[in-house]
């Protein structure tokens, strides 16, 4: 795997924990969109892990000593456990050490602190790690399990500093700086803590570096594991004096020795934490906790009941009727929730379209598919960020694309230069969503009057007199795939929209407004056919009586989105039934990697540009959401099962993954970390509207079980 499960709470930044054993793609240093990693394995792409993070163990047994770094990544000649079995379902992570010993059997469950229904824990920058270890042989052990990190605190290195930090009931190790440069958003501190649970031992700073200018893991000096193997403990020794040359890299170590007798088996916990308030919008977590010590003794006294909400928020779709691999899509899709979302101070929530290839913040053509789950599993967040986009709206209705760039308060109109016409149509629809499955009618009349002058902007986008948007380029989602005209993805979306406000009106008494839209979906839905229907599915786009005759992927994107907030039938369902069909014959067959966005009849691939020939994995998951609603459950699970497939087996990429994938090869084509993908939670939606049992255990879910 090229990436691992992230750990972390809601906008805190995460770490990831690798299947090789390892630490990798750091964000809590305020660095989200440059992600601190390691290198590459050349042979197979896979992530190696950052040196000078590691878990170690010392086994005494009839007198002999022997320890092993908990990792299969080789670091400098040192023993290795000799193989992991790795089950990574977001929000945990779930490692199965061999080490060498048939007496020894030793896991690891890493959570992150993510939690429906629990904000405060959600919060947490923080992540937990429960080590299970057992004597499985008939003599008695004595096991003393290590945590090694690194100071890499600040953007200089000079005045680094460790500390250790204990009170009556947990041990923590401190990086931190003592003479940050001024305005440096990586100052901060991040901590290691234990419970003060069998015999604590410890080793607050040492120099791993070896070689000047070159730092690797081939060249590290790892002392603590030298003391652990040798002496069973650490010194429970710190020097106090910060780094005051270069080629240094300052390590600290904590360790917890127990006896397990044969027969029994016993936990250690470790708590790594972090606390980095200067940025320029901060983080919710400053309001709860002010130093890393702090928020990793609070996780500390919480750990058991994190756990335990992780282990029945997984459990929650149980015997639900779901085939494994649905389960596993489900929550690893939500792995953005650690690695790709921004709680700043003042409590204002975003999302990251892409943190490292896109950082636009919010993205509101991308959300209307991510929040699918998102919206009830945490209802604050969803209305607090499309309030954002209400506030952001311009003087003419327009709702821009995103609310900024690594920012909250400078709002994109696109990443094209028409005006998009799909943005306002979404906005609505997310509205009308929230206020049918939130029933909050505070929320519904602050944000009605922005979706009525978002509504109305719409309709000045019909030049031409059809009740339907005209398409002037690359102004929708699809940013490099010009429209032009009557486009069947937009005008779907935008005949939905109106439904949708239709019903808002009608709840907020606007008797005027519901007839305009009942009006304007009439005529709008007659000239849609007309235009683009061929007989046998929607074309691509009409445009002065000429059609682009091809199939796309998302030419009935807004009839999905239409069954899912029971708004009916765009069209007749005969038509609906008849285009689905194509549209899994001729896009949907395309590749064994997804559905292809743009197919022409003769089923030749779409090459005029990268989105037409590509493959989005959430534009997949909703054609496969529509076919279930359309009464072809097989064909709609299959569709969704070899797009995340493609994700594992493929890109190799379930936790970092991308919005496009080569047709050809289902290679990586476009985004990291993509929210869009959340969408797979429209394949469970469609299967629990004729489910009653599913349904049940959704509503479970989405409370966090």
């Amino acid at each position: 795997m090229k990436s691992g499960v992230p750990l972390g709470g809601i906008g805190a930044g995460k770490i990831e924990i690798l299947p090789n054993g390892c630490w990798h793609g750091f964000t809590f240093l305020n660095n989200t969109e440059s992600p601190t990693v390691a290198g590459l394995d050349k042979a197979s792409g896979r992530a190696t892990g950052i040196p000078g993070f590691h878990f170690a163990l010392a086994v005494t047994k009839d007198a002999q000593r022997r320890a092993v770094l908990l990792q299969t990544e080789k670091i400098m000649d040192l023993p290795l456990a000799a193989g992991i079995q790795y089950d990574g379902i977001w929000p945990q992570a779930r490692l199965q050490y061999d080490v060498g010993d048939p007496d020894v059997e030793i896991g690891l469950t890493a959570v992150s602190p993510v939690a429906p229904g629990d904000r405060k824990i959600s919060a947490l920058p923080a992540a937990v790690f429960r080590f299970r270890i057992a004597n499985r042989g008939r003599k008695e052990l004595r096991v003393s399990l290590m945590g090694i990190i690194r100071n890499m605190v600040g953007i200089d290195e000079i005045s680094r500093l460790n500390r250790v930090e204990k009170d009556a009931r947990s041990v923590s190790v401190v990086c931190s700086h003592s003479n940050p440069f001024p305005g440096d958003a990586q100052h901060g501190e991040y901590a290691l803590t234990v419970p003060r649970e069998g015999d604590v031992s410890w080793l607050g700073q040492w120099n791993m570096q070896t070689k000047n200018f070159v730092f690797g893991p081939e060249l590290i000096r790892l002392t603590a594991f030298d003391l652990l193997r040798d002496e069973g403990r650490l010194p429970s020794s710190c020097e106090s004096d910060p780094q005051r040359g270069g080629s240094a890299a300052l390590g600290a170590a904590l360790a917890v020795e127990k006896t397990i007798e044969p027969g029994s088996s016993t936990s250690i916990d470790f708590i790594f934490s972090w606390h980095f308030p200067h940025h320029h919008a901060g983080h919710i977590y400053e309001k709860h906790w002010r130093s890393a010590v702090s928020a990793g003794r609070h996780a500390l006294r919480d750990r058991a009941r994190i756990i335990r909400k992780s282990d029945k928020w997984l459990a929650s779709l149980d015997g639900a009727g779901l085939p494994d691999w649905l389960k596993d899509a489900l929550f690893n899709n939500l792995y953005v929730l650690s690695s790709t979302t921004w709680w700043d101070r003042k409590g204002n929530f975003a999302f990251y379209e892409a943190p490292v290839i896109c950082p636009l913040m919010g993205t509101l053509d991308v959300r209307y598919y991510a929040t699918v789950p998102f919206a009830r599993m945490f209802p604050e967040f969803d209305k607090s960020e499309l309030m954002l986009f209400a506030k952001a709206q311009r003087a003419n209705g327009y709702i821009p694309h995103d609310l900024g760039r690594n920012r909250l308060d400078n709002p994109n109109d696109g990443t094209t230069h028409f005006y998009w016409k799909d943005l306002n149509a979404k906005f609505v629809l997310q509205i009308y969503r929230d206020a049918l499955w939130l029933k909050d009618r505070t929320f519904l009349e602050k944000i009605y009057p922005a979706a009525k002058r978002a509504l109305l902007w719409s309709l000045t986008t019909d030049s031409n007199g059809d009740h339907l948007p005209d398409n002037q380029g690359a102004d929708q989602t699809y940013d490099v795939w010009e429209f032009f005209g009557t486009n069947s993805y937009t005008s779907s979306i935008f005949l939905a929209s109106l439904l949708a406000f239709e019903k808002l009106a009608v709840m907020m008494k606007d008797r005027a407004m519901a007839r305009l839209c009942r009006d304007w979906f009439e005529k709008g839905r007659t000239s849609f056919i007309e235009q683009l229907w061929n007989g046998k599915y929607f074309v691509a786009v009409c445009s002065g009586g000429e059609t682009y005759p091809a199939s796309i992927a998302g030419q009935l994107n807004g009839q999905w989105y239409a069954h899912l907030l029971n708004l009916g039938y765009l069209f007749p369902k005969e038509m609906v039934q008849s285009a689905v069909r194509e549209i899994t014959r001729l896009n949907g067959s395309d590749s064994p990697y997804g559905v292809t966005n743009s197919i022409f009849p003769d089923g030749k691939r779409d090459a005029s540009n990268a989105h037409a020939s590509g493959i989005w994995p959430g534009e997949s998951y909703a054609v496969a959401a529509l076919a279930i609603y359309e009464g072809y459950p097989e064909v709609g699970l299959e569709i969704a099962k070899k797009t995340w497939e493609n994700m594992t087996a493929v890109q190799k990429n379930p936790w970092n993954q991308p919005d496009v994938v080569h047709a050809a090869d289902g290679t990586f084509g476009f985004g990291d970390s993509y929210m869009r993908n959340m969408a797979i939670w429209a394949v469970a939606e469609a299967l629990g509207s004729s489910r009653p049992k599913l349904c049940a255990a959704l509503r479970k879910a989405y409370r966090g079980g």
